[in-house]
């Protein structure tokens, strides 16, 4: 016995529905209002001053005068007592002694 051929069922193509383009509404620009510029005023540099170095003055060495010392005025580091100091500060000083009382 022969098989009976079975029909294949053609399938049917489906049509693609065209989508219709919306149409955009066109929205007006608003114009943008131009801001006006403001002029700028020129800020005047300031020159800074040169800084004049400062040169060191070389100090004067004061001359020792030859002053009289009065040495039993000068107390001795050691004792409190008011001795005639026998120590010179300066060589060719007046040194101006009393008489021991």
């Amino acid at each position: 016995m022969m098989k009976k051929k079975t029909k294949r069922k053609k399938k049917k193509k489906k049509k693609k529905k065209k989508k219709k383009k919306k149409k955009k509404k066109k929205t007006k620009k608003k114009k943008k209002k131009k801001k006006k510029k403001k002029k700028k005023t020129k800020k005047k540099k300031k020159k800074k001053k040169k800084k004049k170095k400062k040169t060191k003055k070389k100090k004067k060495k004061k001359k020792k005068k030859n002053k009289p010392i009065l040495l039993e005025q000068k107390k001795t580091k050691h004792s409190s007592s008011r001795q005639p100091v026998t120590v010179q500060r300066n060589r060719n000083a007046i040194v101006i002694t009393s008489a021991p009382a």
